[in-house]
């Protein structure tokens, strides 16, 4: 792909960022390629193999990364991708460093030697990065009086969501459960949707009820009925963006007997309600061709600007 076009066809503020949406087909990718800008690239959706300095590693729905200028990198796709890419100079962060120095994540992320480390995202705070691109895509489509302002404004409020809420692969790899704790937690894996109570957390864990409250809130950062509202909401979540069901038939499959709880407690959770979030996570296959089954925008023809070039 040839990087000057693409820069030419996505740029917003040449003197500062530029934000731009791929959906790479099944058998494209991009080849080794370095530039002047840093490169912000958060997945939204399918999964690569991304190379940066002379590291391999697989990126998928929720992760991110940030390439230095100069640095080489590349993509390789089996199957399909889409990623949000905002492109800008390094004078963007020389303000931004004295505002976000307090972020651990913001200096992890632009420490030299860190270019292309992944980093992760939980799905609840990715609806909002979609938020803020489709905001910065209006904007730019539309080109208003004082629209890069607006897009300037959407970039650090994603980058503040990264930096807040972003968490390195060593705070997502899975934490070591003692024994009974393990086994308590891959039961309510299980049966989340069964009507399970302090008596059966008790039950299969073997242990009294200050014991596991204690021990699970030490390994976990939870009480057992919060994980298990987590897992019942997720599963929620999973529904919502994946089928056609009801708000009712999801919360009574995620375990909820009673759909207006559901939604009181999904609203908890993810400021968004059940039907909101449909909404907006259907809105991320804005940014994919052809995937579950979607058949375009919800509001007529896909503006120019928002069009993916083909790779050649």
């Amino acid at each position: 792909m040839n990087m000057q076009k693409l820069l030419q066809h996505y740029t917003v503020n040449p003197e500062h960022i530029w934000l731009q949406v791929n959906s790479h087909p099944i058998s494209g990718g991009f080849e080794p390629h370095a530039h002047q800008f840093y490169e912000l690239i958060v997945v939204l959706n399918g999964s690569a193999i991304h190379v940066c300095n002379h590291h391999r590693c697989r990126i998928g729905s929720g992760d991110f990364l940030l390439v230095e200028p100069e640095m080489e990198h590349e993509f390789h796709i089996r199957d399909s991708i889409s990623v949000l890419n905002i492109l800008f100079l390094p004078g963007v962060l020389e303000h931004l460093s004295r505002e976000l120095a307090g972020a651990p994540l913001f200096s992890t992320l632009i420490e030299p030697g860190n270019s292309g480390k992944v980093y992760h995202l939980a799905e609840q705070h990715l609806i909002h990065v979609l938020r803020h691109g489709d905001k910065a895509m209006e904007e730019q489509c539309k080109a208003l009086p004082g629209y890069r302002l607006a897009v300037e404004s959407c970039f650090y409020e994603l980058l503040l969501l990264l930096c807040r809420h972003g968490v390195t692969a060593e705070e997502r790899a899975p934490r070591f459960f003692p024994e009974q704790i393990r086994v308590l937690v891959e039961y309510m894996e299980q049966h989340f949707r069964d009507g399970l109570t302090m008596r059966h957390f008790l039950t299969v864990a073997q242990m009294s009820e200050s014991s596991l409250l204690r021990h699970f809130r030490m390994h976990t950062g939870e009480t057992p009925a919060r994980y298990l509202m987590k897992l019942r909401l997720e599963s929620g979540a999973k529904l919502l963006s994946s089928t056609e069901l009801s708000v009712s038939a999801i919360a009574y499959q995620s375990g909820f007997q009673d759909g207006n709880y559901f939604s009181h407690q999904f609203r908890k959770h993810y400021r968004l309600s059940p039907r909101e979030y449909r909404q907006k996570s259907r809105s991320a296959n804005f940014y994919v061709n052809d995937v579950k089954g979607y058949q375009g925008p919800p509001r007529g023809e896909m503006p120019e600007c928002h069009r993916t070039p083909k790779t050649q």
